[in-house]
């Protein structure tokens, strides 16, 4: 059994992208000093932002506002609830658990309160996958809730995983428009809030370690959308790379940050933002997404 670097008793992680092994004393302590550094390169937060986490319920953002309370951030929770299913009555629980141990408030917002009808119900009408339809839908929903409420920065838990996993699909796609907005911070732009990605230093095991160490409640069952989802297969391949060949995640996504996206960037223009002419609420078109949506429920509804 291989030994703690920093105390020399009993390691739990081994991590092969560090060559560092730790033991549950040294662990959690390394992992709160790789977030600090992390935002501070990135300048992430200040701790005078009023900042929003948004909390799904996994271990991620569960452990990311964990996190940055830990770290002295004042930060409020935002929660959605996209559907009836027991995978979001525990969501929800183990929202309401972090909300209650880091002493900081949660806000629950309710899909079907919102628009009358579950993902499922949404996505069927809408004839676009679940997994999509989801991610429109909270993406839009954080914004205006942000907006509303004055929040400068909105926090989310993607991890290095999620992050590499989104750059492959879209580099196999060429996709240039999302390829420019990947960052680990996107800037505050008339109408919306700054977000930021504090936890792309770490994998989705060495996450996983660290709320089981700090016994965390969180959902360990994935969501019932996200069937078919491609990310998880590029996930998979990117896995079996990583142990043949340690640090190509970071290679892969840290070099496109730091050589590509800037090059990309140089050549795009931002399209001018516009206020929805329903809500007032800022969007790209003369309309915005949940707006679009609202109407087509409506529409078939009216059938």
């Amino acid at each position: 059994m291989a030994k703690c670097r920093w105390c020399t008793k009993n390691a739990i992680i081994y991590m092969k992208e560090h060559r560092l092994a730790l033991c549950e004393d040294c662990y959690p302590k390394w992992f709160l000093r790789m977030l600090e550094r992390t935002i501070e390169k990135w300048k992430m937060l200040k701790k005078d932002e009023k900042i929003l986490v948004a909390v799904s319920g996994g271990k991620d953002s569960v452990a990311v506002w964990y996190c940055l309370s830990q770290l002295g951030y004042l930060v409020d929770g935002v929660h959605v609830v996209i559907s009836d299913t027991e995978y979001s009555v525990k969501s929800k629980e183990a929202v309401i658990k972090m909300s209650q141990l880091i002493n900081r408030p949660i806000h629950i917002i309710d899909i079907k309160k919102e628009f009358g009808k579950d993902i499922s119900e949404i996505s069927k009408i809408l004839r676009r996958e679940n997994c999509s339809v989801c991610s429109t839908i909270k993406r839009n929903l954080l914004n205006k809730f942000a907006y509303d409420n004055n929040y400068d920065v909105i926090v989310t838990g993607h991890n290095l995983d999620d992050e590499v996993a989104t750059l492959f699909g879209n580099v196999l796609r060429w996709n240039l428009e999302y390829l420019v907005r990947q960052a680990p911070v996107l800037p505050e732009k008339e109408g919306f809030a700054k977000k930021v990605k504090p936890f792309i230093r770490f994998t989705d095991e060495e996450i996983r370690v660290f709320v089981k160490v700090k016994n965390l409640a969180f959902v360990e069952q994935r969501c019932p959308f996200s069937k078919g989802a491609t990310s998880l297969v590029y996930k998979d391949l990117l896995n079996k790379l990583e142990e043949e060949m340690p640090l190509t995640k970071w290679t892969f996504y840290s070099k496109f940050l730091s050589d590509f996206q800037k090059l990309v960037s140089s050549y795009t223009t931002y399209p001018k933002l516009n206020f929805c002419k329903i809500c007032n609420s800022p969007c790209l078109l003369e309309i915005c997404a949940l707006c679009r949506i609202k109407e087509k429920i409506k529409q078939k509804s009216a059938i």
